[in-house]
């Protein structure tokens, strides 16, 4: 039987943690005629523990090996013991050259596609100047590995014409969700009154992601007479000169922090609309569970978005207060639609599916590289 070693030590927060946990816990559902190996981070390791599964050969790192070179010793001194016919990593780059044939998960948008504009959004100049030469850096090792796996054909097109030796695949993100949890956590974020629009950010604190533009909208909307409640999954900001409300359940904004994924299904429930104006995404989970939980999505009007939702959104420029303002205002006329948010729903399921179909499609494209 040929041996998989599964790598998602520097997936740490985000989509990446639940869809590494998703692979692991397919894997050790399906098998699909492979042994399985897992390295794993901490924030992986506490998901999978979520569920019921006895997971064998896994093996959790502390910490990421982009931050310590003893861990990629200790990931590369694993590899060779276990000597998998391949390791696939889930996200690079893994900073790690494998002796082994290495399947490298593309989907960091930095390397792939990011302009200099898209790097200055959020960011000082010295800020982008760091982002940059980071990049470059994750670029050097991303391009060690063997093949490639990404999320969109766009994406793939983007970074193979950088290559000139291994193949790109894709696969396609999917509904990562494996059973939603009914917690009533969100109760204490989201107060439903007639007049208070409840708009869920589910996103992480990166510069990209326009955490830094939701205090001019909460107050433009406000002088437009729309009395909206932002719920951000971010710590608060550091930024002093931000007028902002962090009290749960109040009108401004609740910056609530991470959030655990079993209680994201609650939040979206609980919500009025969805808003995340990122201006750098591949496949984000936010626009497939939006849909899949029937509730109007707001995202920037970017290709990456498009492609996945096509007219199961409204967008907007995030540059742009009056251009979120007007998209977030034609959501709320989408609120009560439950036609289209219906529709919504099955063309995100018929598209896309839930993870074990994305898992087979992985195991197929390694499936191909090992004939």
């Amino acid at each position: 039987m040929k041996k998989i070693l599964f790598n998602c030590t520097t997936n740490i927060k985000g989509g990446t943690v639940q869809n590494s946990a998703n692979f692991i816990i397919s894997a050790m559902k399906e098998g699909l005629g492979y042994e399985y190996y897992f390295l794993v981070s901490r924030a992986v390791h506490n998901v999978v523990k979520g569920y019921i599964f006895q997971v064998e050969n896994l093996f959790v790192f502390d910490v990421s090996p982009a931050k310590s070179i003893t861990t990629r010793i200790r990931i590369r001194h694993l590899a060779d013991k276990i000597n998998p016919d391949l390791v696939f990593t889930m996200a690079g780059p893994a900073y790690i050259n494998f002796n082994q044939m290495h399947l490298m998960g593309c989907s960091n948008p930095y390397i792939l596609f990011a302009t200099a504009k898209d790097i200055l959004f959020g960011r000082n100049i010295l800020e982008f100047v760091i982002r940059y030469v980071h990049t470059r850096y994750q670029m050097f090792y991303i391009k060690k590995a063997d093949h490639f796996l990404f999320q969109t054909e766009g994406s793939k097109a983007s970074f193979m014409k950088k290559m000139d030796r291994g193949r790109g695949f894709v696969v396609p993100n999917s509904i990562g969700f494996n059973g939603e949890t009914h917690n009533s956590k969100g109760t204490q974020y989201c107060k439903h009154k007639n007049d208070i629009l409840q708009v869920l950010c589910p996103f992480e604190n990166y510069p990209h992601k326009g955490a830094h533009i939701i205090s001019k909208l909460s107050s433009h909307l406000n002088k437009q007479g729309i009395r909206a409640h932002f719920i951000v999954t971010i710590n608060d900001t550091k930024d002093e000169s931000m007028d902002r409300n962090t009290m749960p359940g109040k009108i401004g904004i609740s910056y609530i922090g991470p959030q655990k994924y079993f209680d994201m299904p609650d939040l979206y429930r609980r919500s009025d609309i969805v808003f995340m104006p990122s201006i750098l995404e591949v496949f984000s989970s936010v626009c497939t569970e939006s849909l899949y939980f029937k509730k109007p999505l707001v995202v920037a009007n970017r290709s990456f978005n498009s492609d996945i939702v096509g007219m199961y959104a409204s967008y907007c420029d995030p540059h742009s207060i009056e251009s979120c303002s007007r998209a977030i205002m034609k959501a709320m006329s989408k609120i009560q639609n439950n036609v289209y948010l219906g529709e919504g729903k099955e063309y995100i399921l018929n598209n896309y599916g839930k993870y074990h179909n994305r898992h087979k499609a992985i195991i197929e494209a390694i499936s191909e590289i090992l004939k």
